[in-house]
């Protein structure tokens, strides 16, 4: 699969409750509806520089077949 949009990376590290993989089991889909992702919420935790590297370094990885 290609790698996710920039924007799709920082909203998943600042903001985990905002989306949920549409890869994950239909069950575990039902579960989580409405809980807030078990990751925490890193809005306050980094800094911008510190975001977008993390970024690029997500996006550097190769994706898998």
């Amino acid at each position: 699969p290609p790698h996710r949009s920039a924007s799709d990376l920082a909203t998943a590290i600042v903001a985990p409750s905002h989306s949920v993989s549409t890869e994950i089991d239909a069950a575990l889909k039902t579960r989580l509806e409405g809980v807030l992702s078990p990751m925490g919420d890193f809005n306050q935790a980094m800094t911008v520089r510190q975001l977008s590297d993390m970024i690029a370094y997500l996006r550097s990885i190769p994706a898998t077949p």
